[in-house]
C-alpha cells in the first residue's frame, strides 16, 4: 500500500482490529517530497488494517468512528489504497484466461456478468443438446414402431 501528496498526514487508529480499544496510535507520514509512501512489513504487522482505516475514513464508514486521517493542507482528498480489495474491484482477471485483465470497476463487474452469462449459456446449450438427442431417439423409436405396425397389418 502506498500514499503520496504535498503535505504531512497523520493516521490515527483506535479500537480497530489489533489496535488498542482506548489508546490511539498515530502514524505520521511526511509526504512533502511528492514521493509515494509505502507500507511494508511482516504478515500480521497491521498493513491491511492501516489501509482499511484510510479507506474507511475516506468513505465515512461508521466502523472507523474512532479513527481519522488528518492532513496539514486540509483537503478534500481522494485516497486510493492499493490492496487486495482494490485489485478485486478495479483490476479483475478474466476467468480461464490468465494474464488477461479488465481494468476499472465497471469493466470488472461487466467481465463478471459476462462470465456468469457464458456459464448459463453453456448450461442451456447442454440442455438443448440433450433434448435433441432425446428427439432423435424418440423419432427412431417411432419409425421402428411405425414399420412394425405396417408389417403387422
Amino acid at each position: 500500500m502506498f500514499l503520496w501528496g504535498d503535505n504531512d498526514q497523520d493516521i490515527v487508529i483506535q479500537g480497530y482490529k489489533s489496535f488498542h480499544p482506548t489508546d490511539s496510535a498515530t502514524i505520521t507520514l511526511e509526504t512533502a517530497t511528492q514521493k509515494p509512501v509505502f507500507f511494508y512489513g511482516l504478515n500480521g504487522a497491521g498493513k491491511t488494517a492501516i489501509g482499511e482505516v484510510i479507506h474507511g475514513c475516506d468513505i465515512g464508514s461508521a466502523e472507523f468512528h474512532a479513527c481519522r486521517v488528518e492532513t496539514t493542507q486540509g483537503g478534500p482528498f481522494r485516497y486510493l489504497v492499493y490492496n487486495h480489495y482494490f485489485v478485486q474491484s478495479v483490476i479483475g482477471e478474466a476467468e480461464g484466461m490468465p494474464g488477461i485483465f479488465t481494468i476499472g470497476e465497471l469493466g470488472t463487474e461487466t467481465q463478471r456478468q459476462i462470465e456468469e452469462h457464458e456459464h448459463s449459456l453453456q448450461d442451456v446449450r447442454g440442455s438443448r443438446e440433450a433434448a435433441q438427442r432425446d428427439i432423435t431417439r424418440i423419432n427412431g423409436e417411432l419409425a421402428t414402431a411405425l414399420n412394425d405396425a405396417k408389417e403387422a397389418v
